[in-house]
């Protein structure tokens, strides 16, 4: 018997993204240099930015207990990095004073199971991480996500001014003086799926001015003084919102 041999030229496959350490980095980089180099693209481990998780617990705040959170989540946030995820836990954190966010990083609570039953109000679920207090954000500050808290504040409870993609999201709000919440400047701005419940104390849920590139929608105003006041809105900008009570 015979067998044909047949000679075949195998397809290569595109790679994107091929993490290589050691000698044959210096390899692959060699047989990249020729006409099909563009094929495959590296990226040194070293170079990668892994995004983590820092939970405030680990750095001293204690749920619950009553006393004061504000240090030990502060030194969370400064031990983070840009891109890491801030993880606050069940049960609720006491803040003496406004706690102040970094860019680049997600602060996230725990999200809860229950609808609030409250008749002819959409469906909202109150997160599972109470904050008594308040967050704020430097002037300038970027890339920040605030989302799946349960917010009980004094005074503003999300204060900032010239940011740029800032997202708060899934949140119940509720503050007793100044604005529930209040930005000027903002680029990138997004306020949506929150729950504003009794903010009789704060002027506005929210005083927004000066907004672009924005989106303030699906938002629930529930027993509030006054509510939302866009003021000299400018590119790019849309806003709806649910009310419910008075």
């Amino acid at each position: 018997m015979t067998t044909k041999r047949t000679n075949r030229k195998s397809k290569g496959r595109r790679v994107s993204h091929v993490l290589l350490k050691g000698k044959g980095v210096a390899a692959a980089r060699r047989r990249a240099t020729g006409k099909d180099s563009d094929a495959i693209n590296f990226e040194s481990l070293e170079n990668r930015q892994l995004m983590s998780v820092v939970n405030v617990t680990d750095f001293g705040a204690k749920p619950n207990d009553g006393q004061d959170d504000r240090s030990a989540v502060e030194a969370a946030i400064a031990a983070s990095q840009a891109g890491d995820v801030i993880q606050f836990p069940v049960g609720t954190l006491n803040f003496s004073n406004s706690v102040t966010l970094r860019s680049g990083r997600t602060y996230q609570g725990v999200r809860g199971t229950t609808p609030i039953g409250i008749e002819n109000l959409p469906r909202f679920v109150t997160a599972l991480s109470r904050i008594e207090g308040g967050f704020r954000l430097d002037a300038g500050a970027s890339n920040i996500t605030i989302q799946d808290f349960d917010i009980n504040s004094p005074a503003c409870a999300i204060n900032t001014s010239s940011s740029s993609n800032l997202v708060i999201r899934r949140n119940r709000i509720s503050a007793h003086g100044d604005h529930a919440v209040r930005t000027a400047g903002a680029n990138g701005f997004k306020l949506v799926d929150n729950f504003f419940d009794h903010t009789t104390g704060a002027d506005r849920a929210g005083e927004l001015w000066n907004l672009s590139n924005f989106e303030v929608s699906r938002n629930i105003l529930y027993y509030v003084h006054n509510g939302f006041h866009i003021c000299d809105p400018k590119d790019n900008g849309s806003c709806s919102t649910t009310s419910a009570g008075s």
